[in-house]
């Protein structure tokens, strides 16, 4: 059997999706597994070893405007290469509904949380009752879809046990990692409020981590007793930096769940995203803070160099310390 996956992006919706090829695999153990994805995310995904193919999308380039005939060529020529038992569009997506419409396969499925229009590319639609849903419980419906039986969650992933030897050097003995971005200035905590917890803990080493158009804000964090890594590693490299951390302290991102997937602690600072839905997956509840608007860096975007100390910042000093 053959399944095609069509989950192209963000990191953290790419993790997400793991669990799904798991039980698709565990279910299913001759299917063969290809995904769509990202060519910024692609490196990663082939780290997963029920992967037999990626499908890369460079996103970057082949924008249906800026590259018509690329674009063009990836979803008329590209994607219906290989005839497919089953596609999955986990993205539900527009631009991966089309996708979806181009793959030849004799089933092709979709959430039922489709957006964009997606849901007109499928007639097989993945459905749940109402009520808040994890990402990964979304996905693995899925499984039930498909009268298949579900699995334990698992993050398949087959990564670099050390440190490449560019950042080995690097990294201080024991350390907590610490991520102070995301995508969405309300999902972020003040900069500020990570500076005042670098400056209260000066006996702790922290290695910053993030994408290279991070750098620039990274800079006023920096400190004697931070490591700053932003725009450093890439994924592959990134999960071996969170491996080598005691925990990571974090916003909602990509990394929060490369963490989980790895099986390291977690403090998950939440703004506003909901952290049942995307929130550090199977974790207790005690592994998420929550922060109100006047927290966020949306409503204080300078200060990161003031180290403001707040009641929450104390608070998350304290989980800090408990992890340490």
């Amino acid at each position: 059997m053959k399944i095609l996956l069509i989950k192209p992006s963000s990191f953290g919706d790419v993790i997400h999706t793991l669990p799904l090829a798991a039980s698709l695999s565990a279910n299913l153990p001759s299917a063969r597994i290809d995904w769509l994805i990202n060519k910024s995310y692609a490196a990663f995904v082939r780290h997963c070893p029920l992967v037999r193919r990626t499908l890369e999308f460079d996103r970057a380039r082949w924008t249906p405007w800026r590259s018509p005939a690329q674009f063009a060529r990836f979803v008329l020529s590209t994607v219906p290469e290989e005839e497919y038992d089953l596609v999955v569009d986990v993205q539900c997506l527009l631009r991966s509904g089309i996708f979806t419409w181009a793959a030849r396969g004799k089933r092709k499925l979709g959430l039922q949380d489709g957006r964009e229009g997606s849901k007109w590319f499928y007639p097989d639609i993945v459905r749940w009752p109402p009520g808040k849903l994890h990402a990964i419980d979304r996905y693995l419906k899925v499984i039930d879809h498909l009268g298949l039986k579900q699995q334990p969650v698992e993050f398949p992933l087959a990564l670099p046990q050390d440190l490449p030897a560019q950042i080995a050097p690097l990294i201080p003995e024991k350390f907590i990692v610490m991520n102070p971005f995301s995508r969405g200035d309300y999902k972020r905590w003040r900069l500020s409020g990570f500076a005042a917890v670098i400056k209260q803990m000066p006996d702790v080493k922290f290695v910053l981590i993030g994408e290279k158009s991070s750098l620039p804000e990274s800079r006023c964090l920096e400190s004697p007793n931070v490591v700053n890594l932003v725009g450093r590693t890439s994924l592959v490299e990134l999960a071996g930096v969170i491996r080598s951390g005691a925990a990571l302290l974090t916003n909602d991102s990509g990394p929060m769940h490369l963490a989980v997937a790895l099986g390291k602690p977690v403090i998950a600072l939440f703004g506003a995203s909901d952290p049942d839905l995307t929130g550090p997956y199977g974790y207790p509840p005690e592994s998420v803070m929550r922060f109100g608007p006047e927290e966020s860096l949306a409503e204080c975007p300078a200060g990161g160099v003031n180290a403001h100390r707040t009641d929450f910042s104390d608070r998350v000093v304290g989980a800090v310390r408990r992890l340490f």
